[in-house]
């Protein structure tokens, strides 16, 4: 059927007029009855992860942010500032750029192996880490956590840790 601008089929409005005519009534049930109807309304769940946050550093202590590009053996692609990660014991290595105005390096060689940074990581904790590069030799760098929810780390109370199935213990009261 052929339409001229401007008309409307009398069959599509005496159908649209149908429909608004005669509406459609459904006895009302228990919403119960139909669990899948209300999972789109549900509360999502929140799964626990711990923060990394990757900026920062402090170049007074030869202390630089890194760009994460593996966790846990696998290449990944997440935020150069900072992730989220699951609890639990993780590995991981990356790109750093160092700041060489206060921690000179050797002219010459520009990329340094370093260790992967074997960590336990807590749920609902903010984990930075950085390449602490303040030794003059370059076999010293290491990826380290320098502070975990705003207080800095001591150095060795953090770093490389065995593989565990539970966290260590529960950190003094952090108010």
């Amino acid at each position: 059927m052929h339409l001229k601008p401007g008309r409307i089929p009398v069959v599509l409005a005496a159908a649209s007029w149908v429909l608004m005519a005669w509406p459609l009534v459904v006895p009302a049930q228990d919403a119960s009855e139909f669990p899948e109807l209300l999972e789109p309304f549900a509360e999502p769940v929140v799964e626990p992860v711990a923060t990394v946050v990757t900026t920062g550093g402090d170049p007074e202590i030869c202390l630089s942010g890194v760009t994460i590009l593996e966790i846990d053996g696998e290449e990944v692609s997440v935020d150069p500032s900072g992730f989220e990660l699951p609890p639990g014991p993780h590995s991981m290595n990356g790109r750093v750029v160092i700041d060489t105005s206060r921690c000179p390096i050797v002219p010459g060689e520009t990329h340094f192996p370093v260790p992967d940074l074997e960590a336990f990581f807590e749920a609902d904790r903010v984990y930075h880490v950085g390449l602490d590069h303040s030794s003059p030799d370059t076999n010293d760098w290491r990826l380290v956590v320098w502070q975990v929810d705003g207080e800095n780390v001591e150095e060795g109370q953090f770093g490389p840790v065995e593989e565990r199935a539970t966290p260590p213990e529960p950190a003094p009261d952090r108010q």
